[in-house]
């Protein structure tokens, strides 16, 4: 159940001959462009000199070249005709051919912009064109959202939206209390055995999350009809989720009920405010309700070429407030301290990169600047904040948005938190004292009080309105008071920021944002400064079409190739041992990955057969690793330096929780480099007192010697299943997918960890797909191992 991968072109008989230098004078996008060309043909493509005269290099690294200089045009400046022409007389490469986007013939005749399609089918050079292309993508996944929902809601049965994870059924109400702002928040709770007292029952398996928009129904009704209420998700246990509307229902709510998952519009609505505010301060006419200008111009000036990035003449002396950072975490602080419009912070997995972007935060308040943090997921700045407020416990931050998790240290810095405790919130409480009394009264009425339902309703409209005024005056005070505002990237572009201007603009996980949802934050500040890692899993987009146009596309990537000198790469990684360091570094990442004492000699693989419940699975090790010691960046042109395996972490393997060597038996067959080996009889393979073993014998080699494989026990195992009858099954209302043999055997590993002294809750399962997710939790009672499936 593995993702398929695209090929790459491969590199034509000229281009392995010859090394193509082009010269200083290209423009961001033009070295954009020759950056993702010689990628796609899978050539040598670096940056070498410094400052000005920085250039590119494309082509053969082996000694005895052909090397060639491209000389600039009669009028001193590059034309994608001319570096299309220069990519096709020295390396034989068709350009356009790499850019499905482009037509040879316009391409050819100069009517085109190769540089900006290099990007993007339909990637933008202007602020207008950015903003007509965003509107119309926005409007392709709104539909298609909305499509989705629908057909999930209306189409399949209630229990197969259920299944499916979009809807609830059979709830209950529980309790109703009082929100901020004159919210109202509904408590439901499984009906199953309500009650008989005792616990509740347990909620299915969902995909549902905070600050998702949902609609209340009766549980028996059509899934299409009319809501009762509609809100948004404030808070989810295991037994119960809390729902937050701007006013209850008169009725309605004393039944079963139904909560469904619905196209969130607000999302869009921001994003193509945010558009249209984008476009005023290109023009330089947006300004705040008290009439100053939002200070994001230079952000976009720089982003859309019109000038290059800036960084200070003399950079930024500081003193770490993290001792433990690293020399490539501290390179990036640096880069992002000195940067006077845009800085990137690129940090592969486990590198550290929140680490590196709390302490940026940290030293821009020390040096009196206002931040703006932000992410695209409710998580990720829950996260954030947990990060800031750990380190600096008296740091004035506030977030906005009700927390995702109900840890202590993020509910105590919400909004909601900090109102609370202000002088304009304490009058309110009596306020929503007497609501909450209200709404119990009303639970109470029976359907013939209708003359003192309408008395009570008509009291709390009041109290909710004198609560709205009080609670709004005290967000104000509280935003304007804090030194940091946290958010998520939509959440930047709501009413209670529109006055608010900052020195700072941070986003976190910058690489899974859409552009048009993070330029809600850079509007709102003079500097920006955005870190991800573009190589992991982009944003998720449910059109097909505007995936395909250029919406998946982030600003964080194409920075990355627009604007290498204002990006830093943090290449210390602190979370898996040096051999999946080494293996994701090679799939992934064009880094020199570099281990300290490392073996000049080839990569080992082992391959050998096991036994799972009877079946015969070939599996492959990446593991037992003898590393490739790889030039330094220095000698191998590359621009993004060394990714090294932490010492904590280098040599980490299971072996260090369990205290005891693998027993190993085997015979082997060597044939160049690799290691045949075949579980003995098909009996399963067992540990000795209590150590984990991968014990399996193997057919004599030609020679009958006896060998153990060398090194320790493989890290990484790759298991192959094709051939073993594992047949993958699709539901039958709805386009997840399940494969019973596949969740059997990794529960057979499950339990074997468990049992040889790996605690459940370490052990972690993930899978693509919900149906998977639920067949897994449903073998040998995975609830009692308490094991992670996600």
């Amino acid at each position: 159940m593995a993702p398929k991968h695209g090929s790459q072109a491969q590199p034509t008989t000229a281009a392995s001959e010859t090394l193509v230098s082009f010269p200083p004078c290209l423009s961001a996008r033009q070295r954009a462009f020759l950056h993702e060309v010689a990628e796609s043909a899978g050539l040598h493509h670096a940056s070498e000199g410094s400052g000005e005269g920085r250039f590119i290099v494309i082509g053969s690294r082996r000694i005895g070249a052909r090397k060639v200089m491209v000389a600039p045009p009669a009028s001193g400046s590059f034309s994608h005709t001319d570096l299309c022409e220069a990519l096709s007389k020295h390396l034989g490469l068709d350009a356009v051919d790499h850019l499905p986007s482009v037509s040879a013939s316009s391409a050819r005749s100069g009517r085109c912009n190769v540089g900006a399609a290099v990007l993007n089918q339909d990637e933008p050079e202007t602020v207008e064109a950015f903003v007509d292309l965003s509107r119309r993508l926005i409007d392709m996944e709104r539909e298609a959202e909305i499509e989705q929902a629908n057909a999930e809601t209306s189409i399949c049965s209630p229990e197969a939206a259920q299944s499916r994870g979009r809807a609830l059924l059979n709830l209950r109400l529980d309790d109703v209390e009082g929100g901020l702002l004159g919210r109202t928040l509904l408590t439901l709770v499984s009906n199953k055995g309500y009650g008989a007292g005792g616990a509740h029952a347990e909620l299915p398996p969902h995909k549902l999350g905070p600050h998702d928009v949902v609609a209340l129904r009766p549980s028996r009704g059509p899934a299409d009809g009319h809501p009762l209420v509609s809100g948004v998700i404030y808070r989810i246990r295991e037994t119960a989720i809390v729902v937050a509307v701007d006013e209850t229902p008169e009725d309605g709510l004393d039944q079963p009920l139904r909560l469904d998952k619905l196209a969130n519009e607000v999302t869009y609505q921001r994003m193509r405010g945010t558009l249209d505010v984008l476009l005023r301060v290109r023009n330089g006419t947006a300004l705040t309700p008290d009439g100053r200008q939002l200070p994001g111009g230079s952000i976009v000036d720089v982003v859309f070429s019109r000038r290059e990035p800036r960084l200070a003449a003399a950079m930024p002396v500081w003193e770490p407030l993290n001792r433990g950072l690293d020399a490539s975490q501290r390179a990036a602080v640096t880069l992002a301290l000195g940067s006077q419009d845009v800085a990137l912070v690129h940090g592969p997995p486990g590198t550290g990169k929140t680490t590196a972007v709390v302490e940026i935060i940290l030293q821009e308040v020390a040096r009196g600047s206002r931040v703006l943090a932000a992410a695209a997921s409710n998580i990720a700045v829950d996260n954030l904040v947990e990060r800031l407020v750990r380190t600096e416990p008296k740091l004035k931050l506030v977030r906005l948005g009700h927390p995702a998790r109900l840890l202590p240290q993020v509910l105590d810095s919400s909004l909601e938190a900090h109102v609370l405790r202000s002088d304009n919130s304490a009058l309110a409480r009596d306020c929503r004292a007497e609501i909450k009394d209200i709404n119990c009264r009303l639970l109470k009425l029976g359907p013939r009080d209708r003359a003192e339902r309408r008395a009570l309703r008509a009291d709390l409209r009041r109290l909710v309105k004198e609560e709205r005024q009080r609670q709004e005056a005290a967000v104000v005070e509280v935003i304007k008071g804090a030194r940091v505002v946290c958010c998520t990237l939509t959440g930047a572009a709501h009413r209670q920021l529109e006055s608010e201007l900052f020195d700072v603009a941070v986003v976190d996980e910058a690489a899974q944002a859409l552009e048009a949802a993070t330029w809600s934050v850079l509007l709102r500040a003079r500097r920006a400064v955005l870190a991800g890692d573009h190589l992991q899993l982009p944003p998720t987009i449910v059109s097909d079409e505007a995936a395909r146009m250029g919406m998946a596309r982030t600003l964080f990537e194409r920075l990355q190739l627009t604007l290498p000198a204002a990006s830093a790469m943090l290449t210390v990684q602190y979370r898996m041992n040096k051999a999946i360091m080494q293996w994701s570094s090679d799939e992934l990442y064009e880094v020199c990955s570099y281990a300290t004492g490392a073996k000049n000699e080839p990569s080992k693989f082992m391959s050998y057969n096991i036994d799972i419940l009877g079946w015969d699975l070939s599996a492959f090790i990446v593991g037992n690793v003898c590393w490739h010691q790889m030039p330094r960046a220095t000698e191998c042109g590359c621009t993004q330096g060394r990714l090294t395996a932490h010492d904590s972490v280098a040599e980490h393997t299971l072996l260090d929780i369990l205290g005891a060597p693998p027993v190993q038996s085997t015979t082997a067959d060597r044939k160049g480099g690799l290691t045949s080996l075949k579980a003995a009889g098909g009996k399963k393979a067992k540990g000795k007192t209590g150590k984990v073993a991968a014990h399996a014998v193997a057919p004599k080699s030609s020679g009958g010697v006896q060998a153990e494989p060398e090194g320790p026990l493989a890290v990484l195992l790759l298991v192959d299943t094709a051939g073993c009858g594992f047949e993958e099954q699709q539901e039958a209302e709805g386009s997840s997918y399940s494969n019973l043999g596949e969740a059997k055997a990794v529960m057979v590993h499950v339990k074997r960890l468990v049992h040889h002294g790996i605690a459940a809750q370490d052990i972690g399962v993930i899978t693509p797909y919900n149906a998977q997710v639920r067949g897994l939790n449903g073998l040998y009672r995975i609830r009692s191992l308490h094991a992670k499936m996600t």
